[in-house]
């Protein structure tokens, strides 16, 4: 993974369930990881299966399986990242 890729996949391990793309923006951008970064990021993991991706609404919603969600939630503690 690239590093941008790292960083919103240790960032959106907050959700426990579903969430949309924009709330992921919200979540795991910052000065330095813009909008489009995080999008590619979620796109490039979902390509990956570490992001499942659900397209019968309306607009898509993502989500981690239980044990890739506690792996990033892990990798986040341990980053520091997680205060922020």
């Amino acid at each position: 993974m690239s590093e941008p890729e790292k960083i919103v996949f240790r960032r959106l391990a907050v959700f426990r369930g579903r969430f949309e793309l924009d709330v992921g923006f919200i979540v795991a951008s910052d000065t330095k990881l813009t909008n489009s970064d995080v999008a590619v990021s979620v796109m490039n993991l979902a390509a990956r299966s570490l992001l499942a991706t659900d397209t019968s609404g309306a607009q898509p919603h993502y989500s981690f399986l239980d044990t890739t969600r506690a792996y990033a939630f892990e990798k986040l503690a341990t980053s520091g990242d997680s205060t922020a």
